[in-house]
């Protein structure tokens, strides 16, 4: 989550400065700059989540189809 939260920021503080307002969520409690906003954290916790799921079931693929041993990542 967090890092979906800087990733946010730094690109549109970046769109920002070249002129782009591609999001605004001035309008949102617990904003920052108008570039991210709190009101969002649980959805980007679930997405991190689902994604860190997915990598791991295409680690668990890729392994199968190598025809090697997986191992969790500890």
């Amino acid at each position: 989550m967090l890092g979906i939260f800087l990733v946010e920021y730094v690109s549109g503080e970046i769109f920002t400065a070249a002129g782009l307002r591609i999001w605004n969520y001035s309008h949102l409690p617990l904003n920052l700059r108008g570039q991210i906003t709190l009101v969002y954290a649980p959805f980007w916790f679930a997405l991190g989540l689902g994604l860190e799921t997915l990598n791991r079931w295409i680690d668990r693929c890729a392994a199968a189809l190598a025809n090697e041993p997986f191992s969790e990542p500890s």
